[in-house]
């Protein structure tokens, strides 16, 4: 994929054929697909007959930004992990890396093949007819085939149908191939089901069913014109809800600035009747001792005058 300049992707090409493969998945006995399921590939078998969209990998293309190696949509962007490969396609993600070396040795399984030193190629249309001889026969040389078969035709399709023979250093110890991290491998089409939901094909099951891949069935075909015009509505969608939400944001500033203002106006008054409050207990503090006073005063006038009736009794009894 090329970086998104704004400009179209060109005339795409690719020999992409999932029904192919599972044609020839189909035709497999259950001893063979057992083979195929020890090699880590099993869940492949299970996928459901689906149309694939080269207009939907044209418009997915021409939104993919090489410097940020994610996907550019009107409403973000999103990014391919291992994750995602791991649970679309169930493909391992660890282990030993895919790597097709250019000093690869050129082994005599490669001339078994069909491929030269100068050549290291495949052709598809071999393979197939390799599996044909080999019918219901279920060896080595029947897992390589396929899986070469599956490579050529589903997971690294190219525009001459034709198959790197180096996958075969990978392959050439078949109880090993599940020790690759395989899951290098990515089907934007299918990544793309299960992020947007423009052409989405039907859901077969609801449940959460692993890998996802096998959750999907057949979709619509639609001209380039029909996703043109989906992705504008989305943009249009997505500037509506930029809108709502300015406009939302701009009421809820303005609900903060009143909250703000209520909020001084109760400090303030909060305020007022604290002093308030301080004036009155400062109040009750000068009538508690003014009462002090006035009843000290009463116990001295009423000393006094029991002084002064002592006297008075003195004064008429004794003089």
């Amino acid at each position: 994929m090329g970086q998104n300049t704004g400009d179209s992707v060109g005339i795409f090409s690719t020999r992409f054929s999932l029904r192919s493969f599972l044609k020839c998945a189909e035709k497999l006995t259950d001893s063979q697909k057992d083979s195929i399921n020890k090699t880590g590939f099993g869940n492949l078998l299970l996928i459901q007959r689906q149309m694939v969209s080269k207009t939907l990998l044209v418009e997915l293309m021409e939104r993919w930004d090489h410097e940020k190696c994610a996907f550019v949509f009107p409403s973000g962007e999103i990014t391919i992990s291992l994750l995602d490969v791991m649970l679309i396609l169930g493909l391992p993600v660890t282990g030993n890396p895919v790597i097709l070396r250019e000093d690869t040795p050129f082994l005599d399984l490669e001339r078994d093949f069909g491929a030269f030193p100068l050549s290291r190629t495949i052709t598809v249309a071999s393979l197939e007819q390799r599996l044909d001889s080999l019918a219901e026969t279920n060896n080595e040389d029947f897992v390589r085939s396929f899986l070469l078969y599956m490579f050529g035709t589903f997971l690294f399709p190219n525009t001459n149908s034709k198959v790197d023979s180096r996958y075969l250093y990978l392959l050439r110890d078949v109880d090993k191939v599940n020790s690759f991290a395989w899951g290098a491998a990515i089907l934007a089409d299918i990544w793309f089901f299960e992020h947007i939901d423009i052409a989405r094909p039907c859901l077969l099951n609801y449940r959460s069913k692993l890998p996802r891949v096998c959750n999907w069935g057949s979709m619509k075909s639609h001209r380039r014109e029909w996703f043109d015009t989906k992705f504008k509505e989305l943009k249009s969608d997505q500037d509506d809800c930029e809108d709502d939400l300015q406009k939302k944001s701009q009421t809820l500033e303005e609900q903060i600035v009143h909250l703000k203002n209520e909020i001084g106006d109760l400090t303030i008054k909060n305020k007022t009747l604290e002093d308030q409050l301080s004036s009155s207990l400062k109040f009750e503090e000068q009538n508690k001792k003014l009462m002090d006073e006035i009843e000290t005063l009463q116990q001295e006038n009423q000393e006094l005058s029991a002084s002064k009736q002592n006297c008075d009794w003195i004064t008429e009894n004794c003089l």
